[in-house]
């Protein structure tokens, strides 16, 4: 039986394993880097102490934070510029948040051109904040250019009514406020639901809208993912069964 044990372990480890890595989410998972104003397109390179260089930075997600910009600088920066000797700038417009992960090229400055070499990244709109898939650059120094953000995302929190929501609830409680002294027969919301469908009727219609803003369907992709998650674990299943009559025949 210890046999079908060290398969059971292993299938266990695959199992969680794989689940841990499906499950990160960029906006959930990466890494800060803190910016200041020498990563600005406007800043020379001559007026900073310490020249910048991202050499170090690890392949992986990352989040810009500081006062001076959160997000990667997306026009033509001249060599010199943004406390270094080769300024690394984005081509294309930072995505909304309903284009999930995008691909963007990054370019870098030099004395001879404002592109004189590339590579590839990736950016995902957080909404309230964006990440960005970085890679180390090529040489040094050489360092990403920061700016702030310039979009108009709107965040909804689903934990709390939206701005709808409140209005249509204060709309209804000054509905039923002047009520009794404008219509015969009419309660407030105090009054019970026997005395006044009309509100129960009202409310209900309150409460589906909100169900309404706070569910998501799965996008395609997703259901593509998850379909090939319950596959695997088909195929995992099937090898527990057979690790398990395998050690039952050598116990036997």
């Amino acid at each position: 039986m210890g046999h079908g044990r060290q398969c059971l372990l292993v299938i266990i480890a695959v199992i969680t394993g794989g689940c841990q890595v499906c499950s990160q989410e960029p906006c959930d998972t990466y890494t800060e880097i803190s910016v200041d104003s020498r990563r600005l397109p406007t800043t020379n390179k001559a007026d900073v102490s310490d020249v910048l260089c991202d050499i170090l930075i690890s392949q992986g997600w990352h989040r810009f934070v500081g006062t001076v910009g959160t997000d990667l600088f997306n026009d033509t920066v001249a060599s010199s510029y943004c406390g270094t000797s080769n300024p690394l700038w984005m081509t294309g417009s930072i995505p909304s948040t309903s284009d999930g992960v995008v691909s963007r090229t990054v370019c870098m400055s030099s004395v001879f051109t404002n592109c004189q070499s590339s590579l590839t990244i990736q950016v995902k709109n957080c909404c309230s904040y964006r990440v960005y898939y970085l890679q180390p650059p090529a040489l040094c120094p050489a360092a990403y250019c920061i700016s702030p953000y310039m979009g108009n995302d709107v965040c909804v929190d689903n934990t709390t009514p939206t701005t709808s929501d409140n209005t249509m609830t204060s709309e209804l409680t000054q509905s039923a406020s002047t009520s009794t002294t404008t219509q015969a027969g009419t309660s407030s919301l105090s009054t019970t639901e026997a005395e006044t469908p009309s509100s129960s009727s009202t409310q209900t219609t309150i409460t589906s809208t909100t169900y309404q803003l706070t569910t998501t369907q799965p996008e395609g992709k997703d259901i593509v993912f998850i379909t090939s998650v319950l596959a695997d674990l088909q195929s995992l299943v099937h090898d527990l069964v057979s690790c398990y009559f395998v050690s039952l025949s050598s116990a036997q």
